[in-house]
């Protein structure tokens, strides 16, 4: 669970200071639910 909320707080971040590409959200948000899922 910490190490969720810690990937959720550098997709925050990072979408508030939007200088990155799209696509690395994405991969990074799927990356995320799998682990999520893996952990559960």
């Amino acid at each position: 669970m910490k190490k969720f909320e810690l990937y959720k707080n550098y997709i925050d971040s990072r979408m508030k200071g939007i200088k990155y590409n799209n696509l690395d959200v994405i991969k990074l948000l799927l990356k995320t639910m799998e682990k999520k899922e893996h952990s559960f």
